[in-house]
């Protein structure tokens, strides 16, 4: 109701100015021809003659064959034609007016349905988008969370293994062994699994749904692939000997690090697109989100 008092406002206002205008207008003309009558009407004989002809003139009328009354007669018709004209222009252009306010109206009121029709399409399209790169980000997690801890098993194992080793354990030192060989196999196989899915859909899914035409947060993502491939040799090297493993563990950790760097850009970027609707006309999301974070925001 609010909003339909506003457009009510917004368009009579000016409506209903023009229809003042209008009617004072017309009032002035109508007391003016009223003026006109009386004061001829009050002339003396002689004048009112002189007067009528001057009326006639001015009408484009050639009364010079009529008695004076006549005269009197047609002016005063010519005045009442005249203000019949007049008020039948008011009439019109009042209901130019009313027809001008009902069109402006019933274009509102079609463009506010709408709007208000298109406006749940389009959050529905952002929560699906939202929902999916979420989805994406669990999994890019699971799947290298997933590598890593059967790295740091196997990393255990080789620890354990190395301590029964020094201890001069033989028992120890073979149960530990087939420990370690189980763990490596694990890890052989987590590794393989992951670089097949890190570098296939998780990689296609990510330039995807996060807008990356440049391939920035592809390009951190396969330095993270590189990274752990690297951590891959080392684990093997490890296995064979124990003097690797403590650059085992750095790798792993600097693993963990720079993925964790790329989630919570990832996360930053999904905040984005929950929180501000924006039309990018062409700008990726990593640009967008770039030139909202330095103050330069991309027009657009």
């Amino acid at each position: 109701m609010s909003q339909i008092l506003w457009i009510a406002v917004n368009v009579a206002t000016p409506l209903s100015l023009l229809g003042l205008v209008a009617a004072l207008a017309y009032f002035a003309y109508v007391r003016r021809l009223k003026y006109q009558e009386t004061k001829l009407q009050s002339l003396p004989a002689d004048q009112r003659a002189t007067a009528a002809d001057e009326y006639l003139t001015r009408y484009g009328i050639s009364g010079q064959e009529l008695a004076p009354a006549d005269k009197m007669a047609l002016i005063r018709q010519e005045m009442e034609q005249r203000h019949r004209r007049s008020f039948m222009l008011l009439v019109v252009a009042a209901i130019v007016v009313v027809l001008c306010f009902g069109l402006a109206v019933a274009a509102w009121v079609l463009n506010s349905s709408s709007s208000n029709g298109s406006v749940p399409a389009t959050d529905s399209a952002k929560r699906e988008k939202v929902a999916s790169m979420e989805e994406l980000v669990v999994e890019m997690t699971a799947a290298l969370e997933e590598y890593l801890t059967s790295t740091e098993r196997a990393a255990d194992a080789i620890q354990v293994r190395q301590r029964s080793l020094q201890q001069g354990d033989v028992e120890s030192l073979v149960i530990n062994t087939r420990m370690q060989d189980q763990a490596f196999d694990e890890f052989n196989a987590a590794e393989k699994v992951w670089l097949a899915k890190s570098k296939g859909e998780l990689l296609a899914r990510l330039g995807q749904r996060f807008d990356d035409p440049g391939g920035d947060l592809s390009k951190r993502w396969n330095d993270i692939i590189a990274e752990s491939a690297t951590m891959c040799r080392i684990g093997n090297a490890a296995q064979k000997d124990a003097q690797y493993l403590r650059t085992l563990r750095d790798q792993i950790r600097k693993v963990r690090k720079d993925r964790d760097a790329l989630l919570a850009q990832l996360r930053k970027l999904i905040e984005l697109v929950a929180k501000e609707p924006f039309t990018r006309m062409g700008v990726s999301l990593v640009d967008y989100a770039h030139d909202t974070t330095t103050g330069g925001r991309t027009s657009g």
